[in-house]
């Protein structure tokens, strides 16, 4: 998928024998691009989240496809790391439907505004939610008449959860 090849692209690649880096304009920009770097991805792929057999063994059909499969004669030996997202930032939809789904929740269960509140605060994802409001400008106060709105408007229209 292209999320996770720019993932590794930012990542920094760097070839082990020559130094060289690889960024988004010289190495992952088109997928044709990632041709030379597939048994590369694969094996650290595989090797980050890879199958047990036991605590002590890999599944052998896994280590076969780890080590034996390769894509490209000539790959070049990188050393690749998956730069991930940092957490709170480019999850917005995710949050906006968390948040959705908990009020149709709440509003289903005739939660009043203070209760939505309190669940939103405490459900493991507040730290988020409190930012993705935040970016957009919105305070405690403008929150919480939000949730109060949300919440009558799924009763009104029916789509409580």
């Amino acid at each position: 998928h292209q999320s996770v090849l720019r993932e590794f692209a930012q990542g920094v690649p760097c070839n082990v024998d020559t130094g060289e880096c690889l960024d988004m304009d010289h190495g992952f920009k088109r997928f044709i691009d990632t041709v030379p770097h597939l048994t590369g991805l694969w094996q650290t792929a595989l090797g980050k989240y890879r199958l047990d057999h036991s605590r002590n063994l890999i599944d052998s059909a896994w280590q076969l496809l780890q080590e034996d499969a390769r894509f490209y004669d000539h790959e070049p030996h990188f050393l690749y790391k998956r730069a991930r997202k940092a957490p709170g930032l480019g999850n917005e939809k995710n949050v906006a439907l968390v948040v959705g789904n908990l009020i149709s929740l709440y509003a289903r269960q005739g939660f009043t505004t203070q209760q939505a509140m309190n669940g939103l605060t405490r459900c493991g994802a507040w730290d988020d939610i409190a930012n993705y409001y935040r970016r957009r400008g919105i305070d405690a106060d403008q929150l919480r008449l939000l949730i109060s709105q949300r919440l009558v408007e799924r009763r009104l229209l029916g789509k409580a959860a």
